[in-house]
């Protein structure tokens, strides 16, 4: 099968030629990389088409990742910067791509969320090229308040009812899909992907200790920062914290007020890669967040489980029903009695298994299997 791949996927090289970094999200391409991956292994090559959001106008350039995986950077589409005339033109672009393997039944199209000049393409490629299609949704786009209007509504709709499948991250998506849908589609939940290629790079570790914990990421309300805040609080004498990521300004003001007393946790700002790799490596766990009374904790599903995963860190975290199914790895600490079982930690970590590749490695290719099930069904 040939997959025409529609997302987001910002890379290092097509940054530097936008000579700007906005709309930059590691953690989407990396997302929309291993999903790519995951569909080479299975045997399928994958094109994916991605906006480059440039204010040059570059024409279509093309990046190899993998034999059969490649990134090609659709040409510039901003216009004064305005960005739904960016998307309108887009949404045309992406349309005539589809158009050139109508009818071919060796093509599947999938589109990230529902974004416009996704949409156009999925919808493109039901209705007027008869070509198989399917949703790949990861957050709770239709929370979001540009979306939540008539036509935003009605877009949302249509996808819903006209792709032959969809992947969510969560079961609430699997809700919404069914609920708004006039006829759902199959739904595959999965919540994530581990990138077995990096776990195969990590070198032997002697066993972690128990002093330091990294967290890793976006930290704002949606995402847990009054839980950040919690940790910094009830942080044991013995351990040390390395904040790396960003917010904005607000939860970055309130976090130097918090930290101001606290000085065995630190906050470093956006790291470059070879810095953020040695902080890393030095970490003896890794930190998740959670906001429960986000709409969006429904919704959406830590990425940085499968990144620290991936590294074969062991992850702590407060209770949040989202990893319910991977309390069986090794890697999860769960402190259940949060924050005052924070004392405790330590002690849990020192007894605490080592964290296992070959665990990673399983789940890795039960969720190959899974999605390889799923598309012989579509």
């Amino acid at each position: 099968m040939h997959v025409l791949l529609f997302a987001n996927c910002i890379t290092p090289a097509c940054q530097a030629r936008r000579r700007n970094a906005r709309y930059d999200s590691p953690a989407g391409r990396k997302k929309v990389l291993l999903l790519a991956d995951y569909l080479s292994v299975l045997g399928h090559s994958v094109e994916i088409h991605s906006p480059s959001y440039s204010k040059l106008r570059d024409p279509a350039w093309t990046e190899q990742f993998l034999p059969s995986v490649s990134v090609c950077h659709a040409p510039s589409f901003a216009v004064a910067g305005w960005a739904p005339a960016r998307q309108k033109r887009a949404a045309g672009y992406f349309e005539d791509l589809v158009r050139q393997h109508a009818g071919r039944p060796d093509v599947l199209v999938i589109g990230y969320n529902f974004h416009r000049e996704y949409a156009a393409a999925l919808l493109c490629a039901a209705r007027e090229c008869r070509l198989k299609t399917i949703l790949e949704y990861e957050d709770g786009l239709y929370l979001d308040r540009d979306w939540q209007n008539p036509a935003g509504r009605a877009l949302e709709h249509s996808v819903y009812s006209t792709v032959n499948g969809a992947i969510v991250v969560t079961p609430a998506l699997a809700a919404r899909i069914r609920e708004v849908a006039a006829h759902p589609p199959p739904i595959l939940i999965q919540q994530g992907l581990p990138d077995l290629r990096l776990l195969s790079l990590q070198p032997d570790r002697p066993p972690p200790e128990d002093r330091r914990l990294l967290f890793a990421g976006n930290f704002g309300r949606d995402q847990g920062f009054g839980q950040l805040c919690q940790w910094i609080e009830h942080l044991p004498e013995t351990m040390t914290l390395d904040i790396t990521g960003r917010a904005g300004p607000v939860e970055t003001q309130a976090l130097q007020q918090v930290l101001a007393h606290r000085p065995r946790a630190r906050f470093h700002g956006f790291l470059d890669q070879d810095t953020f790799e040695d902080k890393m490596d030095a970490a003896d766990a890794c930190l998740l967040l959670h906001n429960p009374t986000s709409p969006y904790s429904h919704t959406q599903f830590p990425s940085k489980f499968f990144d620290y995963l991936s590294r074969n860190k062991r992850i702590v975290t407060a209770p949040d029903p989202r990893l319910d199914s991977f309390r069986h790895l090794p890697h999860l600490i769960v402190v259940d009695d949060f924050p005052h079982g924070l004392e405790y930690l330590p002690e849990r970590l020192r007894r605490a298994p080592p964290p296992d590749d070959c665990a990673v490695l399983a789940l890795g290719e039960s969720l190959r299997h899974h999605l390889g099930e799923f598309l012989a069904k579509i």
